[in-house]
Parts: structure tokens; sequence; C-alpha cells
């Protein structure tokens, strides 16, 4: 098996960096070089009119007509058996002028040092146009006059915005950013009245939201008006504003809550619901926070408790950069793309490198495990078929289905 680390000269005895080049050059005169009589795009059914190297000569024109500057690159690119697969990052500009970027993991079966069949899997997109001075995605702005309506400034971002899309749209409405921790960003609303909670991987958030809510008749946690799931694993909580208090009554009010005082029966029942659900649910689930910054007074000077459940950071992130694969096969995609972005503030930030290093090992576990659910895949359609001995020799070798049903006819042409 090829490395998934590759130096730049490396890099280009693969096809899909050879590709990769077709992409941000347009230039086609390699294609029928490259690419097998019987090339066939699993990803792109609505091609299925054109035949062969016509094909995803369609696709990389469709590709350069819909982003100017296209850009792409490959990384972490591996070869097993008649199997290449790898990392492309695409970058380019759309029509309305937004800047678009995009990492995906593409799998080609070879024959012959041909790419005959080719799968294909988005990890992440981001659309951002950035201004000169600032590195915030910025969206069509809201009526400023607006300000106080964040529903409608929800609903204008769309299905499922990333943490930078919901930050830009609050501080172009007049929210200004107050804190940073490790796990999320604060900002405050125009009027001062409420507070956003951005983070860009949270999986603890909807357990916070969830005590929010059914805690409400208690009076002892934060008026919650709204939470969003963001792309990638992010969470959004925009709360009533809070004030910080001392320490020593901090440092009461937890001690009352292990104690289960009587004042916070209620409470604790739902606090103890609610993080046994995380802890069945959540790989990671760290146990109650304690820290004196979760206990802040409201407006009207009640005491509430904020932010007690928490991923073990420590552990997971040690995990990331240690045994990626085993990050990749518990924590879904989707809910991971932005695992390198909490801001890590409250413990000093992230040290250079370390994110680089965690995002490529992800990429390359990503990888693996789609090579391997393949392999198990066209292993068992062997099986199913009564061909045991070929699927056996499957192990380690042969790339995404490539003994599906419409392979083995495009074998037969």
């Amino acid at each position: 098996m090829s490395s998934a680390k590759n130096t730049e000269e490396d890099l280009m005895t693969f096809l899909l960096a050879q590709i990769a080049g077709i992409f941000s050059s347009g230039e086609l005169s390699t294609v029928s070089i490259l690419f097998a009589a019987g090339y066939v795009d699993h990803q792109r059914p609505e091609w299925i009119e054109f035949d062969g190297p016509e094909e995803f000569i369609a696709i990389v024109s469709s590709a350069r007509r819909s982003l100017a500057d296209l850009r792409v690159h490959a990384s972490d690119v591996v070869r097993v058996g008649d199997v290449e697969a790898g990392v492309l990052h695409w970058a380019g500009t759309a029509d309305d002028d937004t800047h678009v970027e995009r990492r995906t993991v593409e799998i080609l079966r070879l024959k012959d040092e041909h790419v005959e069949e080719h799968w294909g899997l988005e990890l992440s997109r981001s659309v951002a146009a950035t201004t000169p001075n600032d590195d915030l995605t910025v969206i069509t702005t809201p009526d400023p006059q607006s300000n106080s309506d964040f529903g409608a400034l929800l609903a204008a971002l769309g299905e499922r915005p990333n943490h930078r899309m919901v930050e830009a749209a609050l501080r172009a409405t007049g929210w200004t950013k107050v804190a940073a921790g490790d796990w999320a960003i604060a900002l405050r609303s125009p009027d001062g009245t409420m507070a956003a909670r951005i983070s860009p991987f949270d999986p603890t958030g909807p357990y916070a939201a969830a005590l929010y809510r059914e805690a409400t008749a208690t009076g002892q946690v934060p008026i919650l008006h709204a939470h969003r799931r963001l792309a990638g694993g992010g969470d959004l909580q925009i709360m009533e504003w809070l004030d910080p208090v001392p320490e020593h009554v901090a440092a009461a009010v937890h001690r009352a809550i292990a104690e289960r005082a009587p004042e916070y029966e209620e409470l604790v029942d739902t606090i103890q619901r609610i993080h046994e659900r995380a802890k069945a649910e959540l790989p990671w689930c760290g146990p109650l926070d304690d820290n004196p910054s979760n206990i802040m007074r409201a407006s009207d000077g009640h005491l509430v408790v904020t932010d007690l459940f928490y991923a073990d950071g420590p552990d997971l992130y040690a995990t990331a950069a240690e045994d990626p694969d085993l990050v990749v096969a518990r924590i879904p995609e989707h809910e991971r793309r932005y695992l390198t972005e909490i801001p890590l503030a409250g413990s000093g930030g992230w040290q250079p490198g370390d994110q680089e290093a965690i995002r490529a090992g992800i990429d390359a576990a990503e990888v693996r495990a789609i090579l391997a659910s393949a392999t198990r895949d066209a292993a068992s359609a062997l099986a199913a078929e009564g061909l045991g001995d070929l699927s056996g020799r499957l192990h380690g070798r042969s790339g995404p289905a490539a003994l599906s049903a419409r392979s083995r006819r495009m074998e037969s042409r």
C-alpha cells in the first residue's frame, strides 16, 4: 500500500494528481491516455449519455464553467491493488462572486494504468466571500433595523449554515464578539440583552439546550431563545445575557448541586437524566463540569447554571492525533468536519502545526474507511454469488464495489 503522506514529486506518479491538474488547467489532451474507453463515473448518472473519456471531459467543462479560476490539487493519495484513492481540494469563484472551497474523497479503479471507474464523497464544502480585511464569511446582510429578529436572520442562512456564516451574519447586524473559550466564542446582541454561543464543533450542544428547555420551570438555567445545530458538528445557542459571579459564589452553587440541596433537587434530577443520555449516546462524553465560570447571574440577579456537559477534549483530541481511524469510526463526518476549528482559547490556543496534522490524519483515515467498506461490500457480493475464493482474495486489494453488476457488465464489453 502506498503511503498517504505524499511529496509533490511522488504525488504526480498518481493518476489522481494528474486528474487534479486537468481540472485546474483545462488541458484535455491527456484524457484519452488516462481514461479507459469504457470509463464510468458512478457519482454522476446525469452524464450517462456520454461514453468513456467524453464523460470526464463533460464533467471538467461543467466544473470550469461553474467556478472561475478553478484550482484543484490532490493530497493523501494511496494505492491499494487496482484502486487509487485520495483527497482533492477544490477552490474557485462562483457566478455570484462567492469563493467556494470543497474537499472530496475520490476513488478510482484502474486497469492497465487507465481509469475505469470513479466514486466520490464530499468531505466538506464552504462558501465564502471574504472582505480584504476580514477572513469572515460575508453573506447577504439583513436589514440592520432587524437586529433583534434573529429568527429571520437564521432563516436567511439556510438549512444548515456553518459557524463562520453564523458569526459573520450576526456581526454584520451589530452583534459584537466579547469572549472565546476552548469550545466556543460568545457574541453580544446590539441591545445587550442576548448572547450567542457559537461553536465550530460541540457534540454536547444539544444536551445543554435540552437542559435549558427541560429545566426552565426551575428558574436555575438561562432563557434559551434559539438553538441550532450547524454544519460539520457546530452548535449555536442564543440565550439571555449573563454576567459572571465571584468564584466563591460559583463554588457554593456547584457544592449545593453535588450535595443535592433541597432548592436544587428538581434541577439535579434533570441534569442527571440528560447527562445519562449523553453518556449513552456520545463517544468521549465527559463528566459534569464544575468550572466556576459555569455559574452566572441573570439580569434580575438570580443565579443560573450553564455548560455543565462537555466532551472529554484531552482524550478526544489525543485520539484524533494518535488514532484517527477510531475517531472516523465513532463520529460521523458530518458531525466532526470542523473538529480542528474550536478556539482552545482557555487552554492557550493550538500549537503550530497541530490542526493541520490532525486534519491530515482524519482525511487519510476517511479514505481508509471508505476503501475498507468498499472491499467488504465487494467481497460480500462475490460470496453471495458463490465466488467465495475470489472474495477472500479481495481483502486489501479491491476498490469500492469494483465487481458490482454495472462493473461486470462493463468488463464484458
